[in-house]
């Protein structure tokens, strides 16, 4: 999906900017559909990374960057079956949702995210 979004970004930044919308939709409606508990929490919360939790996803192809976070655009790493909210999400310290600042994007097109 990341790659056909990319090749859509060389030909028309308006549709590419609908389809990375799309895919987060389908990703976020794909885990709302196994976990209906994240409409009510607003979010999925990311589990603490561990070094079998990297090595587990790592040879599913779904590598975490240095920063800890996926190396993926369209990916949702929580648990199953939910547990909590933000006191135990791992990226609570970089959220705009656990801040309270509300300046969150609901999306970041390739190119355009922070610290770049």
């Amino acid at each position: 999906m990341e790659e056909d979004v990319d090749k859509v970004w060389e030909e028309s930044p308006s549709d590419a900017y609908l389809y990375n919308a799309l895919a987060q939709v389908l990703c976020m409606s794909t885990v709302h559909g196994i976990l209906p508990e994240v409409q009510d929490a607003g979010c999925a919360p990311a589990p603490r990374t561990t070094d079998t939790l990297r090595a587990a996803l790592s040879a599913e192809g779904l590598p975490y960057t240095p920063s800890g976070t996926l190396a993926r655009r369209y990916a949702v790493v929580t648990h199953y079956p939910f547990k909590g909210g933000c006191e135990i999400c791992t990226l609570q310290h970089a959220c705009p949702k656990a801040q309270g600042t509300g300046d969150g994007a609901s999306v970041v097109l390739p190119g355009y995210e922070r610290g770049r």
